[in-house]
Order: C-alpha cells, then structure tokens, then sequence
C-alpha cells in the first residue's frame, strides 16, 4: 500500500474464515459464496480463479499488514457469520506484529459490537472516534481499539 494518499483504512466485516494450526477459526462465508453471481462484482478475475482458500498466496492478516504504518481499524460485529469475528481477530493479532516492528501499534485497532453483518451507527462513531484520535491527535474516550472478547485467546499464545 504505497499510496501515501490513505491515511486511514476501515475494511469493515471483511475478512474470512482460515485454517490455523490449531484448527478453523469460527465460522465463515465460504469461498464458492463469493464467487457467486450476486458477490464476484467485488473481486477482479485473478481472485475468482481460486476454488482452494489454501492455495490464495496471502492470508488477511498480511493484507492488513500492508497497511503499516498507516492507521487500521477493523470493525465488525461478534455474530456476523459472513466473516469470522474470530479469524477477523486472529488476523488483527497478526497484523499488529508488524505494526509493532515499525513503532506503530498505536496505528492499528478493532473494534467489535454485538450483532450481524451490516454496518450500524455504533461502527460510525467508532470510526470518527478512531478518525479524531489518529487524524486529529483527540484521545479516544469510549473505546481503546485494542479489546474484544477473543483478547483471552491471544493471551495464550504470547
């Protein structure tokens, strides 16, 4: 990503389900859904190639990692069964190493709400929240980015 002219980026509910070492991590829209007629518009002709998740030459957390050091907030919702709350997790887990590598932790951030797969007001203000505090130096007041019910699964692996 080196277009310096996205200071900040929101992929919202989009990320997809993945084979870990310790096995699948939740539940996912499944790859043949997206080649569908009604969702390929979304991706371009080399992606719509692959019929294997395995065989895609990158996971999420590497594409979010592109985006280092530049701001980063994951949002979703912890019922959306499209795109796995939890993978979604795991990739941000990921992601953030890089960030922290290049000083800039404080530049990525997640955060989730209760419910399914849209976007709703509560993911608007937290986006302007997270817009004030990276863009504008205003210290986020009700949320701190960096928590969500998986946070228990991370501690595990540190």
């Amino acid at each position: 990503m080196m277009d310096k002219r996205s200071a900040l980026v929101n992929p919202h509910a989009s990320f997809e389900g993945r084979e870990y070492p310790w096995g699948t991590a939740g539940r996912s829209e499944p790859l043949e859904a997206l080649h569908s007629e009604s969702l390929a518009h979304w991706f371009n002709s080399v992606f719509l190639q692959f019929k294997d998740p395995a065989a895609l030459p990158f996971d999420q957390h590497e594409l979010a990692a592109l985006i280092a050091p530049r701001a980063l907030l994951l949002t979703c919702g912890y019922e959306d069964d499209w795109i796995n709350p939890e993978g979604m997790y795991v990739s941000y887990a990921e992601a953030e190493e890089v960030y922290r590598f290049l000083g800039a932790e404080d530049h990525i951030g997640m955060a989730y709400r209760r419910g399914g797969h849209n976007r709703t007001q509560e993911d608007v203000d937290h986006l302007l929240e997270y817009c004030d505090w990276r863009l504008r130096g205003i210290q986020p007041v009700h949320t701190d980015f960096k928590s969500s019910l998986y946070e228990p699964w991370r501690q595990g692996i540190d």
